[in-house]
């Protein structure tokens, strides 16, 4: 029999909390997954009263850290089908565990449907291979005789072992986190949820993602593209990532290409595609961007130096023949003209633009540190234009002679 799987009629948005800290929810938070990624100590997420059912709630512990849900103190949680008292919670706290699925069931209390036997699979104790793993859904833990599991198309909730792919090969996993020993040069994608897997074998791998990744590329191990929303770190001691794509990555510049909306070290990135920012409010104060230059490093940070750039906002077009495809027609950039104290930062704005015939952004206009607008290059001139209409430029030659010409 074949189940045809609509996305688009199925899927459904969960607003994703790391929880670090207690908090109380509200009934405009579901439905929500909750982890505890970044948390020292436990933390208790309170649930709202409830008022009619279905609001969905996962919770998935993430660091070694407890967390305590506590339902209001008229609700109660049925746990394995048993009713608890009411305002007393359940403690989560092993990161090898499945996510907890609570739901509202619309009599003022909240059911747990998240066991349905997962954790009682804890060991496979002998090798599987091939396509006999193809769409089992089985947690893998522990050491497996004959030392691995591989196949054309392994599932499985979580992936705990020493994996071996063959070429044109994946392996996934909701809680991933194996050690990967494929030599293939073409061995496929590796990839999980939560996706912490050791490439050592030496192979090269097409694509290797999660939502949440923190992996080890070593042994001379090849990651062609790392994907995923939030990437904790690369270990890539002596292997190589060509691409690292993220929304959040903690730690951007362990591949040859690296690219995130929100990176925290050693590159800090910012950025977007579309953006308009607004600001609300009674007072002059506008939406604003700004451009920090600093030399060192994010944690020690030092100071600027003579011709840095803290700013620069760069035009590009598509051309329609040659490479690169995309060509740099001007840019405006912030110039720190002497190193800042604490009493003098002086700094210019530098205008450039391509001239036409050619590819090269050339400086063309400069406000100074003097704050005194500067035409750069000999031979420029001011173009005006009189009250009829007509436009005149304005030049300057040797010995501070102007001449005044129509255009």
């Amino acid at each position: 029999m074949t189940t045809t799987f609509d996305r688009t009629k199925s899927r459904q948005t969960y607003k994703v909390r790391s929880v670090t800290e207690s908090e109380t929810l509200s009934l405009h938070d579901f439905p929500m997954f909750i982890n505890n990624t970044g948390a020292t100590g436990s933390a208790t997420v309170t649930l709202p009263p409830l008022s009619s059912g279905g609001e969905e709630l996962i919770v998935q512990v993430t660091a070694a850290q407890s967390i305590i849900v506590t339902p209001s103190s008229g609700d109660a949680i049925y746990t394995s089908g048993v009713k608890g008292s009411d305002g007393v919670g359940v403690t989560l706290s092993s990161v090898t565990d499945a996510p907890v699925h609570f739901i509202a069931d619309g009599n003022g209390d909240w059911t747990n449907t998240s066991t349905l036997g997962i954790n009682s699979v804890s060991t496979i104790d002998y090798a599987i291979g091939g396509d006999a793993l193809a769409g089992i859904n089985l947690l893998f833990t522990g050491a497996k005789v004959g030392g691995s599991v591989g196949g054309d198309r392994s599932r499985a909730i979580k992936v705990a072992n020493t994996v071996t792919l063959d070429s044109n090969e994946d392996t996934n996993g909701y809680d991933y986190q194996p050690t990967i020993t494929s030599t293939e040069s073409d061995a496929g994608h590796a990839s999980g949820y939560q996706s912490r897997q050791e490439m050592r074998g030496g192979g090269t791998f097409e694509h290797s993602s999660g939502y949440m990744t923190n992996i080890v590329v070593e042994n001379g191990t090849t990651v062609t593209d790392l994907n995923g929303y939030r990437h904790f770190d690369a270990d890539t001691e002596d292997g190589s990532i060509t691409n690292q794509y993220g929304y959040w990555c903690e730690t951007l510049g362990k591949a040859t290409n690296n690219f995130a909306w929100y990176s925290e070290y050693p590159n800090v990135h910012r950025f977007g595609g579309n953006i308009t920012m607004h600001r609300r409010g009674a007072t002059t104060s506008a939406a604003t961007i700004s451009g920090v230059k600093a030399r060192g490093d994010e944690d020690t940070p030092t100071q600027a130096q003579t011709g840095d750039l803290s700013l620069q906002m760069q035009a590009l077009a598509y051309n329609n023949e040659g490479t690169p495809a995309i060509k740099s027609i001007a840019n405006i950039k912030s110039i720190v003209v002497a190193s800042p104290t604490a009493s003098s930062s002086p700094g210019k704005w530098v205008i450039q633009t391509t001239p036409t015939g050619s590819t090269t952004l050339t400086d063309a206009v400069e406000i100074n540190e003097s704050q005194e607008l500067e035409m750069l290059g000999t031979d420029k001139g001011i173009i005006l234009t009189s009250p009829d209409a007509t436009r005149y430029r304005a030049k300057i030659a040797n010995g501070g002679t102007w001449t005044i010409a129509a255009v």
